[in-house]
């Protein structure tokens, strides 16, 4: 698993992993103690001999993303941004991770309908197998998927990364199969992003590395469109951001793999082991189209300043 700036790799079930550094420390702005594995990018306070594949570290966590190693008597120093470091209690992340989670479970569980992005998050995390290559291409919903989804070996996780470049899953996905041909790939798509490259599904099948395709579909480039309403208001705010009601599972059987749409809760993880044992077994790409609420947005989208 990532740990923050770091670069390193702890497995996810290491009682002091944990993927969401940088917003914990927004959120709490406190001092965590890590083990992190693999340290690629240091600068030296004072001399210090470091130990390159397993290092502990008291890290404090600075707003907006300082990081700095506060063992007496000197250390190291990883920085990924220009921040002023804040102080702050000593704590486990662990603690802090479970306390976070419990104030999510709500949302994971979820029986609204539409059905709300966090519940198809926690459901796609549940799924996960061992051997699973989790891929996200999309904006608002693979956002949230982030707060849930945690692969269970390092190496597991893709995503468009810090510039967002929509539309790179379907060839992350043909990669990930051919690099792990032994192994499972899931890429979770926002809508958007499915229509953008969705077509080399065939490319997948005719190399013979079929996934699993799941899309969040709310029928919007969504977090394009919140930005846009919290602009320009209704009138103007849905311009060139609402998409067609596409149900996309009809592509997957177009080109011979098992399709399904899904509007219940409760549908979900019945219909992602159903496109499992249809990849599994006929050797062509699945697709779940999940329905989910175009009301409900990710923090970091609510959040963003680049409209105000």
């Amino acid at each position: 698993m990532p740990v923050g700036g770091g670069g390193g790799i702890l497995r996810d079930a290491h009682e002091l992993a944990d993927l969401r550094f940088q917003r914990l420390a927004e959120a709490h702005r406190v001092r965590y103690t890590a083990v992190v594995r693999e340290i690629q990018s240091l600068r030296p306070v004072r001399e210090h001999p470091v130990d390159g594949r397993v290092e502990l570290l008291r890290v404090e966590l600075c707003w907006r993303g300082g990081w700095r190693d506060k063992r007496a008597g000197g250390g190291i120093e990883l920085t990924v941004g220009n921040a002023e470091c804040v102080s702050g209690e000593d704590i486990r992340v662990g603690e802090v991770e479970a306390a976070a989670t419990d104030k999510l479970m709500p949302l994971f569980k979820s029986d609204n309908r539409p059905i709300h992005p966090y519940r198809v998050a926690y459901e796609l995390n549940q799924f996960l197998a061992d051997n699973t290559v989790y891929i996200g291409d999309g904006g608002d919903v693979v956002t949230i998927s982030a707060q849930a989804v945690r692969p269970r070996r390092p190496g597991q996780w893709m995503d468009p990364g810090p510039l967002g470049s929509l539309g790179v899953g379907t060839g992350f996905a043909i990669a990930a199969g051919l690099a792990h041909p032994d192994g499972e790939v899931l890429c979770y798509y926002g809508d958007g992003a499915f229509g953008m490259t969705a077509f080399d599904m065939e490319t997948a099948n005719r190399f013979g590395v079929p996934y699993i395709a799941v899309i969040g579909n709310n029928s919007a480039m969504n977090q394009i469109r919140y930005g846009q309403l919290a602009k320009y208001g209704k009138q103007r705010g849905n311009v060139g951001s609402l998409l067609g009601n596409v149900p996309f599972s009809k592509f997957a059987e177009m080109l011979g793999g098992y399709g399904e749409e899904v509007r219940e809760p409760a549908q979900i993880a019945p219909a992602l082991r159903r496109a499992r044992e249809s990849v599994q077994g006929h050797r062509r790409s699945a697709v779940i189209n999940i329905w989910v609420d175009p009301r409900e947005y990710a923090p970091g989208t609510k959040n963003q300043t680049m409209y105000k």
